[in-house]
């Protein structure tokens, strides 16, 4: 089924989406350095159920990205989706999501669980279960596998550096974090890397800055997880260089319906690109499609 490039005003700031299919209503949401083509494998099977939309997210490709790091905080993300879901006028939405778009999505079900039919989560995190295996936990895997969030604190110089030389260090980077690289063609990276370019890195990497804010919260006892009342779906490439496997297997402890947690052996963190036809038979058979 052929998609269409589309532009939506959501939130104060234009999205880009890519569009296919009818019916109810599934949004696809991407982390960094990710762009709306890491769902290219994903969107010909939701089409056949739904009307699936895959966002440019706030700071990428075409969508606005706005410079200030506040306008990249949890609560300023979660209603963004809010506000797409409304703009595309439904009342709620079947969510897949992965990394940062993952992040978002999970607490989006907790503060609107009235928006969210069921949601598939990959490779990610939970806010708070992440700042317990950090700072209360002191698991030092997780702390060392996660030196990019410190190394992303420090203003400019992460977009300044993985930009250079035609995004050379992120490409690198990037693969050093693929356990099945032959799916990474040349082709693939050549159009993430036109997005990449549409947008440059800053707002992707205003993300990591932001979210220093939801440990401050944390930490003052303003912040708490909440319940996750939909149904949840897990897919999990299990060689993630830069998540523990307990980050997914926290959320069972969250989720008052069914939850399912599903391994792809030998698969590194991009596990819907990495493992396409796992990754879509899973998400068949949870999302009921034919």
């Amino acid at each position: 089924m052929e998609s269409k490039s589309i532009f939506i005003n959501a939130n104060g700031i234009r999205f880009h989406c890519i569009t296919a299919g009818e019916g109810p209503l599934c949004l696809c949401l991407h982390g960094f350095p990710d762009t709306r083509h890491s769902w290219r494998n994903q969107v010909p099977l939701l089409a056949k159920a739904f009307k699936v939309v895959v966002p440019d997210m706030r700071g990428y490709g075409q969508t606005d990205a706005p410079r200030k790091v506040a306008d990249y905080r949890l609560p300023v993300l979660m209603k963004d989706i809010k506000c797409l879901i409304e703009a595309l006028g439904y009342e709620k939405a079947v969510i897949v999501a992965h990394d940062w778009g993952a992040v978002i999505a999970i607490h989006y079900c907790e503060t609107y669980p009235e928006t969210v039919s069921k949601l598939v989560w990959s490779n990610s995190l939970h806010i708070v279960d992440f700042y317990d295996a950090l700072l209360r936990k002191r698991s030092l895997r997780q702390i060392l596998k996660s030196w990019y969030i410190y190394a992303n604190q420090i203003p400019w110089m992460t977009e300044i550096f993985l930009s250079a030389a035609n995004y050379f260090f992120l490409e690198v980077l990037m693969k050093i974090y693929v356990v099945r690289k032959e799916v990474f063609t040349e082709d693939v990276i050549k159009n993430w890397k036109d997005v990449l370019r549409q947008s440059g890195l800053r707002g992707g990497v205003n993300y990591y800055r932001a979210g220093r804010w939801a440990f401050f919260e944390i930490a003052a006892g303003r912040f708490k997880a909440g319940r996750i009342k939909c149904p949840v779906k897990v897919i999990w490439g299990n060689t993630d260089r830069s998540l523990n496997i307990e980050r997914g297997l926290a959320l069972r402890n969250l989720v008052d319906s069914d939850f399912d947690f599903y391994i792809v052996k030998n698969c590194g963190h991009w596990v819907q690109q990495e493992a396409p036809e796992e990754f879509n038979d899973q998400l068949a058979d949870f999302l009921g499609i034919k």
